[in-house]
């Protein structure tokens, strides 16, 4: 049966990737759904199988998937843009706003930022990243359906991020602005889910008149600044909420550069 189960998960696997010509980056969240579905199944004896020891020893080529071509421009904010897209949210401090900036100074995900309280910051001047926002459709709506959860993405999301005076300052106006309520990103009654994020987000792009990024680019731009810095990796990956250095390094790291700031490198580098 458990040898059926493997060929059976094994063929599911190679088929989806085929069939929805998945990246190797779609293929990773697809696998950590899975592996957190047999997780809850076998904490609740609904199975003994250890999934993660299956994907540890599947052996894909990465033939299999499709290749994702991508521009530098289109995954980060560049170096003349931050200071742009900074001061329009520090002009214009709405909560939503100062949770975007706070993206900024922070690097988390943005259904970590939905998932905030004010009692994740720390007295030694860290935030406690413990919980996250998840959205489904719901069984009995048929809608689409928000939720914080008391979990993180993977156990590496859980996790102390070192806050800046910038950002300790954020939080601060955040709280002026929010007094009475337990969870940051919440106007009166009224919580602030992740879409409200990216729509201010586009909304501040527009005004700019820059090409528009979601959230994650933001999360992207925060890890393309750590490791221009040459912040060691230990550092990066706890920030990041990171299990492994190479997944910053290969899905989080972008050049930075404007136009003429990589061509001035190029010149100088080859000056023959």
């Amino acid at each position: 049966m458990f040898l059926t189960f493997i060929y059976k998960t094994k063929t599911f696997v190679r088929t989806t990737i085929a069939k929805l010509n998945l990246t190797a980056k779609a293929y990773s969240n697809m696998r950590t759904l899975v592996i957190g579905a047999f997780k809850w199944a076998k904490k609740y004896e609904y199975t003994t199988i250890s999934i993660s020891s299956f994907f540890g020893d599947l052996d894909l080529s990465k033939k299999a998937f499709k290749k994702s071509n991508v521009r530098d421009k289109t995954q980060i904010f560049d170096e003349d843009e931050v200071p742009l897209i900074l001061s329009y949210l520090r002009e214009h401090p709405t909560i939503e706003n100062l949770g975007i900036l706070l993206t900024f100074q922070t690097g988390i995900r943005e259904g970590e930022l939905s998932g905030l309280k004010f009692s994740d910051v720390c007295k030694d001047k860290t935030l406690h990243i413990q919980r996250q926002e998840i959205k489904y459709k719901s069984p009995v709506t048929g809608k689409c359906t928000h939720e914080i959860v008391e979990y993180t993405k993977s156990d590496a999301g859980d996790r102390y991020i070192i806050l800046t005076p910038a950002a300790l300052e954020t939080i601060q106006k955040i709280r002026i602005l929010n007094p009475h309520n337990e969870y940051m990103m919440q106007v009166g009654e009224r919580k602030i889910w992740t879409n409200t994020f990216n729509d201010r987000l586009y909304k501040a792009c527009d005004a700019l008149e820059i090409e528009r990024r979601s959230m994650h680019k933001i999360r992207k731009t925060y890890g393309t600044a750590l490791l221009d810095a040459n912040v060691e990796d230990s550092l990066v990956m706890s920030q990041m909420g990171h299990s492994d250095i190479t997944t910053t390094r290969k899905y989080y790291y972008y050049s930075r550069r404007n136009a003429e700031h990589k061509r001035e490198q190029i010149m100088n580098a080859i000056p023959f």
